[in-house]
């Protein structure tokens, strides 16, 4: 069959800024942030694979070109080959290939993008429908990692990715050469099989695509092949095949420091967490003083805890693929200077509520008041109180490292007293009942007081001088020009204010010798 054309020119492409990054396998992975390729480690099987060219049994994954015969190893592989022996071409670690351990997990991939053999521009790829489509203007970070296969003898420098909104399925025969430009390449020869490179580029979308394809987009008189060993005459040897594993697109987010550009430790020892993210293939550094970075628990690492002593400000680099950016966080340590305050005595009506203590910040701060009796909290620092008797609460207050304490009395007053009026007494002067009056059970309320006294002919004897009257005013028998009074029946008038009420009192009383 002739080569399908791909009418490519209509496709409004992406501007791609690539960086190439060749780096070992780290025995350690970064948290990752949101990988935005489906089965990114090829882990996730539908089925496990017991032939060649079976890479959508890795959910995610298909072969863009259904000519190509892009493999897919897994572990689970090598117990099918005394029942299936073409399973034996793609066991792990050794295959038909090379020898090879997965970077991570149980599995990997593998495409040919090269034969120096006929057919003419042989290629293999790998396609992955993404998990969402990544976004216009924002820029991501490419990652994967290659090995290559000891059964090559060619390397090449076209290695590449390209992102489309479709699958770009090819026919059934050959050739099966995608041919389009690609968003990267590597642009350097691949030969170690021993190690898994780091394949590492940013790009940034003027579009939003759905589809990742991996191979060599080139054809045969573009692509740059360097011969590495004897051929052998064979189309699977006499090319250039690379393991695949650990691919990732994520999105590059700027250095975060901190949510808030300040943060506030009220105690020296409150542990501080900083940094907003871990993303996968960054790196973070964390600067300050001496001082500050004696108190971080790591300089590093994406979220350090910070304990400083005094106020401290850490900056943070992040640098994820090309993209290096800052951002700095102040750590405010406030030293406790607010002491216990129950606040003013007050005094109260019996069955009154009122309100004790300070309002003050209740962070970094414990308050205990004792007695409870009558307390609607006691470890707050602004309770209600309503209390039956005078009590006196004491307040522990701690903030930090910061104890202190205070105390205030709350006066449960009689606010509306009551009264009785006798109606005897007698003034022998032998110091019992020698005085008459009215009895009040709290006279704090009670004003403009006024009492008379009137014989059984209604003659006034005696009155309270207004100047120098009280509700304690008592009547000792005399009139008022202190002449002794005679045994017998009196009436009497007496008039006050109890609480803003005028009451008036009129009855009568014996006085016995």
């Amino acid at each position: 069959m002739n080569k399908e054309q791909f009418n490519m020119n209509s496709k409004q492409r992406g501007a791609a800024i690539a960086l190439l990054c060749f780096v070992l396998i780290y025995t350690i992975k970064a948290q990752p942030i949101i990988n935005q390729i489906t089965n990114g480690s090829f882990e996730d099987t539908i089925q496990c694979p017991y032939f060649p060219s079976q890479i959508d049994f890795a959910n995610g994954w298909f072969k863009p070109t259904l000519g190509g015969s892009s493999d897919y190893f897994n572990t689970c592989s090598n117990s099918f080959t005394n029942t299936i022996p073409s399973a034996s071409i793609i066991t792990i670690p050794s295959n038909r290939f090379g020898f090879q351990y997965p970077r991570s997990g149980n599995a990997y991939q593998g495409l040919g993008i090269y034969s120096n053999k006929n057919p003419t521009d042989y290629r293999e790829y790998i396609k992955n429908r993404l998990i969402k489509p990544i976004t216009n203007t924002k820029t991501y970070c490419i990652t994967f990692y290659v090995s290559f296969a000891e059964i090559s003898r060619f390397t090449t420098s076209n290695l590449g990715y390209y992102f489309s909104n479709d699958s770009i399925v090819s026919g059934w025969a050959m050739p099966t050469l995608i041919p389009i430009t690609p968003d990267f390449e590597i642009g350097s020869h691949l030969s170690d099989t021993v190690n898994w490179i780091q394949i590492q580029s940013t790009y940034t979308s003027s579009n939003s695509f759905r589809f990742f394809t991996i191979g060599n987009f080139r054809d045969d008189n573009n692509t740059n092949a360097i011969q590495v060993k004897p051929l052998i005459n064979q189309i699977y040897n006499d090319g250039s095949y690379y393991y695949v594993d650990d691919v990732s697109i994520v999105e590059i987010n700027s250095a975060n420091a901190s949510v808030n550009d300040t943060l506030v430790s009220r105690c020296v020892s409150d542990s501080i967490v900083l940094g907003t993210d871990s993303t996968e293939f960054a790196t973070y550094t964390w600067s300050s003083t001496v001082a500050g970075m004696a108190a971080l628990s790591c300089s590093n690492c994406p979220n350090p805890i910070a304990k400083p002593q005094v106020t401290t400000k850490y900056y943070l680099t992040k640098v994820q693929c090309s993209a290096t950016t800052t951002d700095s966080v102040l750590v405010v340590v406030k030293t406790p200077t607010t002491i216990a305050n129950a606040g003013m005595n007050q005094l109260i009506c019996d069955g009154d509520i009122i309100q004790i203590g300070t309002p003050d910040s209740s962070a970094y701060t414990s308050y205990n008041w004792m007695p409870n009796i009558g307390l609607s909290c006691t470890n707050c620092a602004t309770p209600f109180a309503n209390p039956n008797t005078t009590t006196t609460y004491n307040l522990i207050r701690q903030e930090c490292d910061l104890i202190t304490a205070s105390s205030v009395q709350v006066t449960v007053d009689d606010c509306n007293p009551t009264y009785t009026v006798p109606n005897v007494f007698t003034p022998n002067y032998d110091d019992i009942n020698d005085t008459w009056g009215i009895k009040f059970s709290n006279t704090k309320y009670i004003k403009n007081f006024q009492m008379h006294i009137y014989d059984r002919w209604g003659l006034l004897v005696y009155s309270t001088n207004p100047d120098i009257n009280t509700p304690n005013s008592k009547w000792d028998g005399h009139t008022s020009a202190g002449i002794e009074c005679s045994a017998g029946v009196y009436f009497y008038v007496i008039s006050f204010d109890k609480n803003e009420e005028h009451v008036e009192l009129k009855g009568s009383l014996s006085l016995f010798r």
